[in-house]
Formats: structure tokens, C-alpha cells, sequence
């Protein structure tokens, strides 16, 4: 929710911005993972679960490629990609999720 605002705020849209904030995802995703281990808090039962979540995060960004290209076009993805965005962070001023 935090990145999606200034991966906007440098021009990135359709494509290029859902591959942009896939990477990012991945990437923290990853950084935690080594961290984890670093402090030995990662053991074969949570390796295993990261594994799936990190496989499951790859599959459903392909799986949103292809259904993007497939349902919308460039002003409905635009619209979905603002609106996201506004929802996430209204949710988040709400307190949802904590």
C-alpha cells in the first residue's frame, strides 16, 4: 500500500506498473525470508510455507497478466489500478486489518 503511491508518482501505469509493484512484492518478500534466517527463525515447517506463498504470489501475478490483457482495456485497467489504490488506503485510515 505504501509503494503503489510513489510507483504512480513516477509515471509507471498498466504494465509497467503491476510488473514494477510485482517485483517490489517479490523482492519484500524475499528480503524477509533472508532476514528470517539470518536470525534463525526460519525452520523446515516455515520454509515450506514460504515457499508456497512465494509460488502462489508468482502464479497469481501470471495469472493477473493474462486475465488484465484479456478483460480490460487501457482506461478500465487505469480506473481498477486508481481505484485499488483509493480502497487500500481508505481500509487502511479506517483501521481495517489490524
Amino acid at each position: 500500500m505504501l509503494v503503489a503511491p510513489l510507483l504512480m508518482a513516477s509515471g509507471l501505469s498498466g504494465g509497467a506498473y503491476i510488473a514494477t509493484a510485482s517485483l517490489c512484492a517479490v523482492s519484500m518478500h524475499a528480503g524477509r525470508v533472508l532476514g528470517y534466517g539470518a536470525s534463525g527463525l526460519v525452520t523446515r515447517e516455515t520454509l515450506v510455507g514460504t515457499l508456497a506463498l512465494t509460488g502462489a504470489l508468482m502464479t497469481g501475478n501470471l495469472m493477473g497478466k493474462r486475465l488484465r490483457a484479456w478483460l480490460l482495456n487501457e482506461k478500465r485497467a487505469r480506473v481498477l489500478e486508481l481505484g485499488t489504490l483509493v480502497v487500500c488506503v481508505v481500509l487502511g485510515v479506517l483501521g481495517v486489518g489490524k
